[in-house]
Formats: C-alpha cells, structure tokens, sequence
C-alpha cells in the first residue's frame, strides 16, 4: 500500500533566500523571487493515510459493470429463477473462481459486465435457455484515491479505462478552489513513489492517487 508522507515546501526557505540576498538582490530579480515564491509555497492538501480513507461505493451496479476484477475480489452471482446457482466466491490467486455446472471461471481482469457474459454463455443452451445472469462486487480489492479540492474525496474501485477526468468526476467534480491544470498523479512503480504531471486524457491505475491542488489566483 501506498506510503505517503506530507513534503517541507521550498516555501520555508524563501523568506530566507530573500534576507540572505538583502533588499537590493530583491529588487534585482523580482520576477524571479515572485516565481519561485509562489511556485515553491503552492501546497497540495494534506493525504489522510490510506487506511482511514472512506470507501465511496454507488450502490447502482450500472456504475460498476466496467470494474476490473481483481484478486480477492468478493462477487455474488445471480442467475435470475435458478436460485440453486445464486452464490457468493472469493477470486483465488490465481485469478478464477469454481462456479457450478460451468466449473472454473477466469475472472481477474475481466470486467463485471464481461463476467456476467461469460457465465450466461456457458450456461446458455446446455443447461438453461437464454440465462439472465447479474454479479455484483461485495468486496473491492482494485482503487484509485482522489484527494485536494473535489467535493467527495475518497477510495473509488477502479474501472476499465478511468481517465483521471472521470476520477475527478467520480469524486463528485472539482471544487470552485481548484486548479485542474496543476493536477498530479502520485504512483508506486517497483516499490519507486513519483509524481506525475497528470493530463485529464490519462489513464489511472490502480492504488493511484489523484491530487488536485488549491489555486491561488
């Protein structure tokens, strides 16, 4: 999980820079000092640690048919008037599940609407005529966080395609304070943390966490 700890912003040190310079070195290079001020003390909120943020989960399955499945997900499958197949399982590490009738079922990186294609088409004609088949997520082990000026920050379950557009959206939008421009992407790549200057085309991955900062004009 994710690590994240509050930066010293360069800000701490401007006033000193400017002392150091005296009055006259101010003057000589105002529009730098007012840069690298404001620059330097634009701060980004703080992070909750990740094990106390709230989990923001639409109860409409509609929002999560295209949730990637993952590992350790919990799904509760339904095949509508055969209750005797209503189940709930747990995806192995291996990524799959045992189902009945159908046996294992390839699950992890399937979205929940191809899940539910998948298991319909096995049944389909063998077993039951024309299968209406629902799975719904009781557990998620696949998020994004979003934090900073939207209205809802959070832990969202990730899915298919999330742009960091649609994950700003998915935290309920932007607030009047922020400054979209500026928002970063904060990622773990082989145990690495880095900051991403984040496009609103780009794509999110999971454990990301999305900050967008204050803007302060």
């Amino acid at each position: 999980m994710l690590k994240i700890t509050e930066k010293i912003g360069l800000c701490f040190l401007s006033p000193l820079l400017i002392k150091k310079r005296g009055i006259s070195g101010f003057f000589l290079y105002p529009l730098l000092l007012i840069l690298l001020f404001f620059a330097s003390c634009a701060t980004y909120p703080n992070i909750p640690k990740i094990e106390e943020t709230k989990i923001h989960n639409n109860p409409e399955p509609r929002w999560l048919k295209n949730y990637l499945i993952s590992i350790n997900d919990v799904l509760k499958i339904v095949v509508w008037d055969h209750e005797d197949l209503t189940r709930e399982v747990q995806v192995s590490a291996e990524g799959s599940f045992s189902y009945p009738l159908i046996g294992k079922v390839k699950a992890a990186g399937l979205t929940v609407f191809q899940l539910e294609q998948e298991i319909a088409k096995r049944l389909s004609g063998r077993y039951i005529i024309n299968p209406q088949v629902t799975v719904t997520v009781e557990e998620y082990h696949r998020f994004f966080y979003v934090f900073g000026e939207v209205k809802k920050p959070g832990r969202y379950p990730l899915e298919a395609d999330t742009t960091v557009l649609k994950a700003i959206t998915t935290a309920q939008g932007a607030t009047e304070k922020a400054a979209i421009n500026k928002t970063k992407i904060v990622r773990e790549e082989n145990g690495v943390r880095k900051e991403i200057k984040a496009k609103m085309t780009d794509l999110v991955k999971p454990e990301d966490v999305i900050i967008v900062p204050e803007s302060f004009f």
